[in-house]
């Protein structure tokens, strides 16, 4: 049996007027459809049969929400991202470098712009008892096994993380591409280029927003852009953030289509 999702049509539907469904719908208080929203963004349900999912695009219509009901089994999987090491600004384009291969692409290829924050963990080494005393320098020289408290500890922690990824959606091959804002040489923004590693990216996205005419861009993108506060706008994990990748693709191919 196929089942079905309902999803909102408009991208830039108030946030408040969303919340107020989901409150009436599902009886939500205000922490799990906090939680809805992070976790489905774009979606107000999945995997119902055909006679819920037009039951929610009634009661959606009602609140003055534009909704599609699409079958699961059509809703497309975005293209694998292709991450970037290097890349190159010009006039029209731009170069990059991705798996030691320089290629060129013209922004006028670029038709949706995606901004993720997402909090990861993070690996923290630390190393415990680095000193070394003479007895135990000489026990090492002469391979005599050491207690277990006599040795140098390396101990992995974690911390969580506030990662930054920008993705590039392409009307031809590579598709897509991403930015991960901790791991990209900014050289190419010479005088603009600063010290911090978030800024240069900020300064990336602003340059791609502007020059991307024809793109489509995610909320998060916006906010970035509008220099808004962006505590609601962290996902709660990489699969939320391609949902949300996932939900404007169909939107965008939606008005494609018109």
């Amino acid at each position: 049996m196929d089942s079905y999702s309902v999803i909102l049509k408009n991208s830039d539907e108030e946030r408040l007027k969303i919340q107020n469904f989901l409150k009436d719908y599902y009886s939500f208080d205000e922490e799990k459809t906090l939680a809805f929203l992070k976790q489905s963004p774009g979606f107000l349900s999945e995997n119902k049969t055909i006679e819920k999912a037009e039951e929610i695009y009634k009661k959606a219509k009602e609140k003055n929400l534009q909704t599609l009901i699409i079958n699961d089994k059509d809703i497309p999987q975005p293209p694998k991202p292709l991450s970037l090491e290097k890349m190159e600004i010009k006039t029209s384009g731009f170069f990059y470098i991705a798996k030691s291969i320089k290629e060129y692409l013209s922004f006028e290829k670029i038709n949706m712009i995606a901004t993720g924050i997402i909090s990861e963990e993070c690996p923290e080494t630390s190393t415990n008892n680095l000193s070394f005393t003479l007895q135990e320098i000489i026990e090492k020289l002469l391979n005599i096994k050491k207690t277990e408290d006599s040795a140098s500890v390396a101990k992995v922690n974690t911390r969580k993380e506030l990662i930054f990824y920008m993705d590039i959606f392409l009307s031809e091959s590579p598709y897509r591409l991403r930015i991960k804002h901790d791991n990209l040489d900014y050289s190419f923004l010479e005088k603009e280029k600063s010290y911090s590693s978030l800024e240069n990216f900020k300064i990336l996205l602003n340059k791609f927003a502007a020059l991307s005419l024809k793109a489509i861009k995610n909320k998060t993108t916006n906010a970035i852009l509008n220099k808004e506060p962006l505590s609601s706008f962290i996902y709660d994990s990489i699969d939320s953030y391609e949902k949300e990748i996932i939900w404007l693709n169909i939107v965008a191919s939606v008005v494609r289509r018109k």
